[in-house]
């Protein structure tokens, strides 16, 4: 899964670093003077850090002699029946992004993934992003489950979680989020989407208070933690709204 995250940074990172410089003209020659040497070393800042996570993904995974194995969720079912069940549970795959906290243990209210759900496709509405790289994205996300069970269909079975896809989800935000489109985010859709989280969070804490026997938090009180966390998302609400503002200003 590693590799999954390291190709994910690499390519937001040659994707912004492409925008970057089609923003700033075909020759390189940018505000504050920077020109092919610059781009090359915005490149090889990307680059060298990903090169470098990768060949040690490489070695440690042949040093550990790595086993991907487990007799008790692998099947022997076709190809064609993994292709057509992963397809199948891609809905509950792109859900589980968001949806399923613990490990696969509980929910969060439907309510909260339609919310998150609508955001989102505000979002992509405002910033139109280019088509070609999102598309890209896209099938990079929903197509490496079904790849991965597919191949691994016969020593681990179909066990894709959607915490697997976070990596490429994250880099699916980033490129939407720097779309040359000015646009910033309406503060009444940022009040809502902190009340969400306000209330996703809540939802957390006080499953993980109950337990399965027994609390699984410290002895800090419920509500303690949720006035942390509404203080914690009112900050990052307002910093994200002056960002957003500064950002149409500049562009």
């Amino acid at each position: 899964i590693a590799v999954v995250v390291v190709v994910a940074v690499g390519t937001v990172g040659v994707l912004l670093d492409r925008a970057g410089r089609a923003e700033t003209g075909s020759g390189g020659r940018g505000t504050g003077g920077a020109g092919p040497t610059s781009s090359r070393r915005a490149a090889m800042a990307f680059l060298v850090p990903v090169a470098a996570a990768a060949a040690w993904i490489a070695i440690w995974h042949r040093w550990a002699d790595v086993i991907i194995d487990d007799p008790r969720t692998a099947t022997d079912r076709s190809t064609l029946d993994v292709i057509v069940s992963s397809v199948g549970g891609l809905p509950r795959t792109v859900a589980e992004l968001v949806g399923s906290l613990g490990w696969l243990e509980f929910w969060v209210p439907s309510v909260v993934i339609a919310v998150w759900a609508c955001v989102t496709a505000a979002v992509l509405a405002r910033s139109r992003p280019g088509g070609l790289p999102v598309l890209a994205w896209g099938a990079v996300l929903l197509g490496s489950p079904v790849v991965f069970e597919v191949v691994a269909a016969d020593e681990v079975g179909l066990i894709w979680q959607g915490r697997y896809s976070l990596p490429v989800f994250i880099g699916l935000s980033t490129l939407v989020l720097s779309s040359p489109r000015p646009w910033r985010f309406p503060g009444h859709a940022m009040a809502v989407l902190g009340s969400v989280e306000v209330a996703a969070f809540w939802w957390t804490a006080r499953r993980y208070e109950v337990g399965t026997n027994g609390p699984w938090f410290p002895s800090t009180p419920l509500s303690a933690m949720v006035a942390i966390h509404v203080v914690l998302v009112a900050g990052f609400v307002t910093l994200l709204g002056r960002s957003t503002r500064e950002l149409v200003q500049r562009k």
